[in-house]
């Protein structure tokens, strides 16, 4: 039986909510910077439930099931791939998605507008992106 992640962190977090020993932390994009994010809140302890989302839901999940596959060797954390509802309660959402260098064509060192020519795709994404964790985690 498949359990979404509200299932899996919602209660025993409520059971520790007022320890203020749990925070919950959302990480968007499952890309290279949002692996690397994630893997250093778990490998730091820096959150005891992490969701991670992503456009591409699979690659969310395949992310999670990486991490969790490394974090008994960590403190405890659980991690899971989620949507924007799943981000509820969260105390912080890192956005990491946006378009990369490379498919914004953004590689040549010595092109003056170098990253200035990912802003307005990455604006877009974030015109997307932002309302939606708003929504779902106001706190954060």
């Amino acid at each position: 039986m498949a359990r979404s992640s509200r299932d899996l962190t919602g209660t025993w977090m409520s059971s520790l909510a007022n320890t203020g020993l749990i925070m919950k932390v959302g990480i968007i994009g499952a890309g290279r910077v949002g692996c690397a994010c994630a893997l250093a809140a778990v490998a730091r302890g820096s959150a005891r439930a992490i969701v991670l989302v992503d456009r591409t839901r699979k690659r969310a999940k395949a992310v999670a099931t990486d991490l969790r596959y490394g974090s008994p060797l960590c403190p405890k954390a659980t991690i899971v791939d989620g949507d924007y509802d799943d981000l509820a309660d969260a105390a912080l959402v890192m956005i990491t998605a946006g378009i990369n260098e490379k498919a914004g064509g953004a590689t040549d060192r010595n092109d003056p507008e170098g990253r200035l020519r990912l802003l307005d795709k990455n604006a877009e994404i974030y015109r997307d992106i932002v309302p939606r964790i708003v929504r779902a985690a106001p706190g954060a």
